[in-house]
This record gives structure tokens, C-alpha cells and sequence, in this order.
């Protein structure tokens, strides 16, 4: 059974990701660990915290802890298995993720940048970048739709195993959606036959149930991804490869209005 984790500080954004996950969490079996924390930006990983700053220090308890209770309780009718969790030993997000076995992160986000919110894009983009697991960030105002349409944007086709992809597929079976697989292509630097190729050997690699195979010409990943994603009305675009800026996933999250995952 997968283990999706929620961060959440009670406000109508981080619950927002709740809802979401709570749907994921009907489709593929799997369970949800809620997470409280002040904001986004207090999470830090383990390099951070060997120089003196914080880790995660939450601890629910008080009115944390009551309304810890009540979202648990709200989503009781879903059937899903929600385990509120307490960290408080000041280590890093690595070690607690590896600790608690947690296969990826679904969290709210607010898009307003001017948002004083701990789940604004500024938060967001030091979460991603400290945060060495598959994140699927959701719109605070996402419509909670069946999922028809993913769009895997290979943003390095280099490697030849993806763990995250095997993640996208199940994900992609549970909600019986098509997959189009799609690298932006530097027409300078690449070659068209080579990246379709490698693409197909992809998808018979991870037995890909429904998909399309795509390349775009353009010299900007962003500017050709964004302009895929919104011919193809996807409802969800997943990053996929290694090399991944925070740049990259803040401009497909502003421009596609769209969830976005990153970090596979």
C-alpha cells in the first residue's frame, strides 16, 4: 500500500491538498499521513539543519492536536486511513520521509505570489527544493475532476531507469487516464528520430496501459511545455528526470493552472 503524505496547518489551503489526496488515496489504495507544520518554508533538509537551523518540530498537541482530530474525523466517510504524525526530534525531511516510508507528498498551494500564506509559491519553491521525493502540488481552487489526460514532460531523457514513472502509471491506471509522453527538443542540439525512439523504449520498458508519444521544436523547455499542456487541456503535468529547477516547476504551475508533480 502507498503512504501519500499531507502537510497541512489547518488553513483552507493545506486542506485543499487533503481533499485531493483523499481522492488519490480512493483510487490507487493507499494510505495518508498528515503532517502539521507552520509553513512550507520551515521544512528543511539535513545540510540545513547540520549548520544550526531547525528541522521539522511539530509536535500536535493542544488545539493543534483538536484540530488534528477534526480533519481526521471530516474524512472519516472517504474509508481512507489517516495517520496524523508527530516529529519533533529536529532532524531533517530526508530522514522522516525514509523513516516513515512515504512514497510521495501531496500538498495546497496558494498561486498568489503577494500571498503571505505558508503555502505560497515562495514557500512552495524552498519546499521542492529541499525535498528529496515525488511532490504533487494542487491549486487552491483546483476542480476536483476525473483525472483524463497527464502529461509526462521528460525534462532529460538521459537516464535509463525512472522510478517516479512506475508511480505516474499506477497513478494514471487508478484514474484510467491516457498518458502523452513529450520532450521540448533543442532542434540545435538534438534529434527528433533519436528522442522518439527513446521515448517508445520508455514506454515499453514500464508497460505504459494508454499513451502518445511527442516531441515539440523549441529552445525553451518552459515556453514549449506550457503551450503542449494547454493544447492537450491536461489535467495533471508530471516532471519527469533529475535535473529539475524550482524555475521550471513554479512557471508550469502559473502558467497551466494545472496540479503539477515534480521531483519523479
Amino acid at each position: 500500500m502507498k503512504k501519500i503524505l499531507v502537510p497541512i496547518d489547518f488553513s483552507g489551503v493545506s486542506e485543499n491538498g487533503l481533499k485531493f489526496a483523499v481522492d488519490v488515496a480512493q483510487k490507487i489504495d493507499a494510505e495518508i499521513y498528515l503532517l502539521g507544520i507552520d509553513s512550507l518554508m520551515s521544512i528543511r533538509n539535513e545540510k540545513e539543519i547540520s549548520v544550526g537551523k531547525s528541522g521539522i518540530n511539530i509536535d500536535p498537541a493542544g488545539e493543534d492536536k483538536k484540530a488534528m482530530n477534526e480533519i481526521i474525523s471530516a474524512f472519516s466517510y472517504a474509508g481512507i486511513v489517516i495517520i496524523p504524525l508527530s516529529h519533533n526530534d529536529g532532524s531533517g525531511i530526508d530522514s522522516f520521509i525514509k523513516q516513515n516510508k512515504i512514497d510521495f507528498i501531496i500538498t495546497g498551494l496558494d498561486p498568489d505570489e503577494e500571498n503571505t500564506d505558508a503555502f505560497n509559491l515562495q514557500a512552495y519553491k524552498h519546499f521542492i527544493e529541499v525535498v528529496n521525493c515525488p511532490v504533487f502540488s494542487v491549486l487552491r481552487k483546483a476542480e476536483y475532476i476525473d483525472i483524463e489526460d497527464i502529461v509526462l514532460l521528460f525534462n532529460e531523457i538521459e537516464d535509463k531507469y525512472y522510478p517516479g514513472l512506475e508511480l505516474i502509471r499506477n497513478f494514471a491506471n487508478g484514474y484510467n487516464a491516457k498518458m502523452h509522453m513529450l520532450s521540448v527538443v533543442d532542434p540545435d542540439q538534438q534529434d527528433n528520430y533519436d528522442i522518439l525512439k527513446r521515448l517508445e523504449e520508455i514506454a515499453e520498458d514500464y508497460a505504459m496501459p494508454s499513451f502518445t508519444i511527442n516531441t515539440i521544436n523549441n529552445l525553451n523547455i518552459s515556453d514549449g511545455a506550457r503551450n503542449f499542456v494547454r493544447r492537450k487541456n491536461s489535467d495533471i503535468t508530471a516532471v519527469i528526470g533529475k535535473d529539475q529547477q524550482s524555475d521550471l516547476m513554479i512557471s508550469m504551475f502559473e502558467e497551466s493552472k494545472c496540479p503539477v508533480f515534480c521531483r519523479l
